[in-house]
């Protein structure tokens, strides 16, 4: 539930259909927002997707994210305030966090993970060291 209403919050312009949340989480992934569908897409076989996002809004900060299996299962999710660093800090603890969760659960060597982020500029640090400040 608390995803539910991070999305909700974070995401004031899409309408989400909860109505089948826990009975059926792919029934509610369809987003609609005014610029047409936003689809979640889920991973392969023997793969697990961490959707995550961090936030930042004046002088308040958070991060947040959804685990799902290949076939739309909800695994864990967590939500919760950073340090006020500014939206690509509340970016990097996202993904941070959620890399802690699939270590901490046991999942590693026995499932790959991918973790989807809307920050290119976080990505790019993760994926060159020189670009980090």
């Amino acid at each position: 539930m608390w995803a539910l209403i991070w999305i909700k919050a974070v995401n004031e312009s899409l309408i989400l259909e909860d109505v089948n949340l826990w009975k059926n989480p792919v029934s509610c992934l369809e987003l609609k927002s005014k610029e047409g569908n936003i689809e979640w897409i889920p991973s392969n076989y023997g793969s697990i997707k961490f959707n995550v996002d961090g936030s930042f809004y004046k002088n308040a900060a958070g991060c947040g994210g959804v685990l799902r299996s290949y076939a739309g299962d909800m695994r864990a999710l967590f939500s919760g305030p950073v340090e006020n660093l500014g939206p690509e800090f509340a970016e990097l603890m996202a993904i941070w966090t959620a890399l802690l969760v699939f270590l901490e659960v046991g999942w590693i060597g026995k499932e790959s993970l991918i973790v989807e982020s809307d920050s290119q500029v976080v990505l790019n640090w993760i994926a060159n060291p020189l670009l980090r400040p």
